[in-house]
């Protein structure tokens, strides 16, 4: 795969001008994306938009600023291991997205943001040492659809949370950390 490698987030950014239905980024598998500043991801509108779209194993995202996109910050569609490490995700309608559960969130700081991670189908996905802050919706919110219970399927450990609304929804799952 192809890496792409910033100087440094402050200098080294990557526009989407907030075009619907597409991602910024789009990462298709063995890939490293490192120093960079990736914002201006489109809004949701039938299909989901994003700053960086993780379609394939073996990626890591790291030493990234992800910031003001309105659909995802970082989309996970695969299964497959991927690896989000000491990354600041700030003022994105959701920080990560993601299904699967060989998914690694570490050392990274979300901030802003109106869901910090959100986890679908259950997946045993690891989250530790992050910092959750001013979530608007939640920080943490795991859907289940189906399973029983609907949360508690993460293993989220030595994360550091404050100032979060987290609201539980019966619908569709769980906000609490």
């Amino acid at each position: 795969g192809v890496n792409l490698i910033g100087e440094n987030p402050g200098t080294t950014i990557i526009h989407g001008d907030f075009k619907l239905r597409s991602d910024v980024i789009t990462a298709k598998g063995n890939n490293r994306i490192e120093g960079l500043t990736v914002t201006g991801g489109g809004a949701y509108e039938g299909t989901p938009s994003s700053a960086i779209k993780i379609e394939g194993g073996n990626v890591t995202v790291t030493g990234c600023q992800i910031t003001g996109n309105r659909d995802y910050g970082i989309y996970v569609t695969t299964p497959e291991p991927v690896t989000i490490e000491n990354n600041e995700l700030r003022d994105n309608h959701i920080g990560v997205q993601l299904p699967g559960d060989g998914t690694v969130i570490r050392n990274n700081r979300f901030l802003q943001n109106q869901i910090g991670v959100n986890i679908l189908g259950g997946a045993k996905t690891l989250m530790d040492g992050n910092e959750f802050r001013n979530s608007t919706f939640a920080s943490i919110y795991e859907y289940a659809d189906g399973k029983n219970p609907t949360r508690g399927y993460a293993i989220v450990r030595n994360n550091l949370f404050s100032g979060n609304v987290e609201t539980p929804t019966y619908r569709y799952g769980s906000a609490l950390p």
